[in-house]
């Protein structure tokens, strides 16, 4: 069996610049996974359900504990409560590295109420079942590694996918495995508190759509199977769209012989040609070629010794292939160098220097040099929104003053315009507007500026294209607004100059050429100004998606290492940076703890990273 693995690397012609993208694809079975350039450890992938009726459990705010519920409420049912799961027979050795671990469940209802979970993991060598005992899951020691997740909203029951799915809880495994009693076959408790509903399905409600524990871990005492890597070597050598590909393979000499190799083109969307040098040869050379090579070509590394003879013995070796005609400044990487919270003082209660408390938009306005933030939840929190009376807020791009702030509620005696819910923000050099969304109401306003007083002008729907818009964003060169759908994970095109012409519907789940490009559930949108690029921020993912114009996807940029960890990004701008000159930053707001459910919760953040590009 063998690798799958994840590498980034870049390609020049004169006048172009080419992006080459290797990803992951699922493979079943033992694998190896290249971890750094010309280096590999072995890896297995595991699976784990839930057993029995006594291996997902909730406990209520009195502390009963229930394991014959039809359904598990995560977390809210009456009240908040804690819910715990069980996995047993946990097959990976105390050596192992955990490299990712994920919880898949199935919804059992549809739910879109906002929900913060905290996921924790039972400190514990062997985890005991649960029992109908008071506080038998809450008096659990939890283990110090934990990951909050923030999942969108379950559109119906039966769904399993990404958005049921948790964020990578491998921190949390890694720690129980590392403990000096952990053996192989022990069992794994992890228990879930916070804030919110989601419905999942119990084992006692549907055995079969129970939760799921997928492991993947690295064990360098398992038989080293046949690893096959592509180096860094991978490099473009030609302004024919050739590259060479620099395939590593080895094998632990059972039997005793060489192994035969095979490179193929197996899928994707691209509609080149693709020719091999020596498709038998694992240093081979690929060509595209023909009117348009623009798109995702999958190429196949299938290594064999004979001993194994397996349909899924095979090795999927993605290459994205993206030209984009460009200045060359493409961005490379994001550096943090500032972050300012909004909101209420958590001690006083007193308001903040910005006294947002879900900033949900933000806009760069070049006129003033300063940023632009829009509160989509203020007005439903009182006294909140009586001490604050606003939901627009001018900063300087550093934070640290409050320059203005308006109450859209309020703008225009014209009750179609009053903008209760305003959720992203963008501003449009070419006309001097600025663009708000409401995913409430399902609307785009247009909105003049004086300086000092808004005025909406028109507005226009959504619907039917999309009926949850989020972030919207202006590209400066072509005045296009962009509006990007959480729902429907697509991004809608208007002309601002003609009436709100709606120009296309760009469906990123079509267009974005591979799995790894889907955001879960999008929040922001904004507009490269150098190249032109969209970038949307994924809350549940974690990351900036970066696509071309047109959709296709081109890279991916976590934010999970940002100080402090992000809870609930959302919108995100193009702006210039806070220490000066022309370097550009994104500027990304966070609403943290929704208080959709809680009214305490009265909190936001602002994020800036400044862009590297190639030079």
């Amino acid at each position: 069996m063998f690798d799958q693995l994840e590498k980034k690397v870049f390609g020049r012609f004169p006048g172009v610049s080419c992006f080459f993208e290797i990803v992951r694809l699922f493979l079943i079975g033992l694998c190896v996974l290249a971890v750094s350039p010309g280096t590999s450890a072995t890896v297995q992938f595991a699976d784990y359900h839930i057993e029995s009726g006594h291996d997902d459990a909730e406990e209520d705010l009195r502390g009963r504990v229930s394991l014959n519920s039809g359904d598990l409420d995560l977390v809210f049912d009456k009240s908040d409560q804690v819910v715990g799961i069980r996995f047993n027979n946990i097959d990976i050795p105390p050596s192992a590295e955990i490299l990712s671990a994920t919880v898949q469940f199935t919804a059992g209802d549809a739910t879109n109420m906002s929900t913060a979970l905290l996921i924790e993991g039972e400190e514990s060598d062997d985890a005991a079942a649960f029992a109908r005992s008071r506080h038998n899951i809450s008096s659990r020691s939890r283990t110090g590694a934990s990951v909050i997740w923030a999942p969108p909203a379950w559109g119906s029951g039966g769904d399993a996918g990404s958005a049921q799915r948790t964020p990578d809880l491998g921190a949390i495994v890694q720690e129980i495995i590392d403990r000096p009693g952990w053996k192989a076959g022990n069992s794994i408790v992890l228990i879930i508190s916070g804030n919110g509903k989601r419905v999942a399905e119990s084992f006692n409600g549907d055995a079969k759509a129970a939760a799921r524990l997928h492991v993947e871990f690295s064990d360098n005492q398992v038989n080293a199977g046949h690893p096959i890597d592509a180096e860094s070597a991978i490099t473009l050598v030609s302004s024919e769209n050739t590259i060479f590909l620099e395939g590593v393979v080895s094998d632990e000499d059972l039997p005793a012989g060489p192994l035969s190799t095979l490179w193929s083109h197996v899928g994707g969307t691209g509609a080149g040609v693709v020719t091999f040098s020596d498709p038998g040869d694992i240093h081979t050379t690929v060509t595209f070629t023909g009117t348009n090579v623009l798109g995702t070509y999958v190429l196949r590394l299938e290594a064999d010794d004979a001993q194994y003879d397996l349909p899924e013995s095979f090795q999927f070796v993605p290459v994205e292939v993206v030209i984009l005609i460009t200045s060359n400044k493409e961005v490379l990487g994001l550096d943090q160098v500032n972050y300012f919270r909004t909101g209420f003082d958590e001690v006083s209660g007193d308001p903040l220097v910005i006294p947002s408390i879900d900033p949900a938009g933000i806009a760069y306005h070049p006129p003033t040099d300063s940023l632009f933030l829009a509160d989509s939840e203020i007005e439903e929190v009182l006294p909140a929104f009586e001490t604050v009376q606003a939901n627009l807020f001018n900063t300087p791009v550093e934070g640290g003053a409050l320059l203005d702030q308006w109450d859209l509620t309020q703008q225009t005696g014209n009750e179609p315009f009053l903008n209760r819910e305003p959720t992203g923000v963008t501003y449009c050099r070419g006309d001097g507007h600025f663009y708000v969304s409401n995913d409430d109401l399902k609307l785009i306003y247009r909105y003049t500026f004086d300086g000092s007083t808004f005025t909406a002008v028109d507005s226009v729907s959504t619907v039917p294209h999309t009926d949850d818009p989020e972030g919207v964003a202006c590209d400066p060169d072509t005045g296009r607004i962009y509006v990007i759908g959480g729902a429907g994970i697509n991004v809608l095109v208007y002309e601002y100059n003609s009436g709100f012409v709606l120009l296309e519907v760009i469906d990123l789940v079509i267009t974005a050429g591979t799995p790894s490009g889907i955001p879960a559930n999008p929040e922001g949108i904004a507009v490269d100004p150098v190249t032109g690029n969209l970038f949307v921020i994924s809350s549940p993912d974690d990351a900036l998606f970066e696509y071309t114009p047109s959709g296709t996807f081109i890279q991916k940029f976590p934010i999970d290492s940002l100080v402090p960890a992000p809870l609930s990004p959302q919108g995100l701008v193009f702006g210039r940076s806070s220490a000066g000159g022309k370097v550009l930053s994104i500027y990304i707001v966070d609403a943290l703890f929704d208080n959709d459910f809680d009214p305490t919760e009265r909190d936001g953040a602002v994020y800036e990273l400044e862009v590297q590009r190639v030079q």
